[in-house]
Formats: structure tokens, C-alpha cells, sequence
């Protein structure tokens, strides 16, 4: 299968860290990398995100995008993607997935380093995820551990119409 790893786009600073709302550049951004996905071919149907705020937000702009493709796109919060992860409880997720499907998951840092470091075996520190990367995988299942193939890793100031 093919699963998207995604940090949650730029968010606003604020005490209570479960409401942070995007700022206009972490919206800006989330369009960019939601284009991306809507034109690299992939099927994706369906989005699990952290239950916090901004990975809502960030959620909510690329199901728009990938819905106006004309397909329906799922996008559901998932309580084994919130800070702090456990890694096996966020595979968990994947139990039901089939090898020809596509997913993308958006959630927070360092958890998305972790995740990459465990699906490929790569070090944590071969992963940079400012706010708004993705890094595409293609998991071999049941059990992709350490087996995962890196397809690309893309932040949103590598896209056009991004400001650095």
C-alpha cells in the first residue's frame, strides 16, 4: 500500500495547543501540498489525522481538494495519531488496509520523523519535517517495518507560489 506521512501545515502559537488554528501562510501551504497530491496519480481515499485542531484544518483543505477529483475522500480523527504516539497503536490503524490502497495520515512532530525512521529503518535525524511535509511510502503488509520503500519526501517551500 501506499501511505502519506504528513506533518500538520504552520500553526498559530496559543496556550492551549489542542486549538492552535493555521496561520494564512500554514493555509497557503496546505493548498500547495494538497495540488500535490491531486495531481501525482494516486487514489487516495481515505485521511486520518490527529484529533488536534490544526491536523483538522490541514485535513479539511486537502479532502477539499482531492474531492473535487470526483471521488469521495473519508477523512476521519484517529486518537493513535495525537502527540506522542506509540508507533505499534498508530500501525494498528492500517489493520483493515489493503496493498493497492492509498492513504495519507497528518499529524505532529517528532512523531513523523519516528514513523519515518521505523517504516524505512532510516535514522529519525534522515527526516526533516518542517510543518506541511509529506513523505510518500510504499509498506509492504503485514508488516512493513524497516521494510518501507521511500517514494518521495516533499516540503511546501520546494513548490511553486510557496514563500520561504
Amino acid at each position: 500500500m501506499k501511505l502519506v506521512i504528513m506533518r500538520h501545515c504552520d500553526a498559530q502559537s496559543a496556550t492551549d495547543d489542542y486549538t492552535r488554528q493555521l496561520t494564512t501562510r500554514g493555509t497557503q501551504d496546505a493548498d500547495r501540498m494538497a495540488a500535490l497530491l491531486s495531481g501525482c496519480g494516486w487514489d487516495i481515499r481515505h485521511i486520518q489525522h490527529s484529533p488536534l485542531h490544526r491536523t483538522t484544518e490541514t485535513a479539511e483543505i486537502i479532502q477539499a481538494h482531492l474531492n473535487k477529483k470526483n471521488i469521495t475522500v473519508e477523512r476521519e480523527p484517529a486518537a493513535a495519531l495525537a502527540p506522542g504516539l506509540d508507533v505499534d497503536d498508530a500501525m494498528d490503524i492500517l489493520t483493515d488496509a489493503g496493498n493497492s490502497e492509498c492513504r495519507l495520515w497528518i499529524f505532529h512532530a517528532p512523531d513523523v520523523s519516528r514513523m519515518g525512521a521505523y517504516l524505512t529503518g532510516l535514522p529519525k535525524s534522515a527526516f526533516y519535517f518542517p510543518p506541511g511535509t509529506m513523505l510518500a511510502l510504499n509498506l509492504p503488509l503485514p508488516h512493513p517495518r524497516h521494510r518501507s520503500m521511500l517514494i518521495w519526501h516533499m516540503q511546501p517551500d520546494y513548490l511553486s507560489g510557496s514563500k520561504s
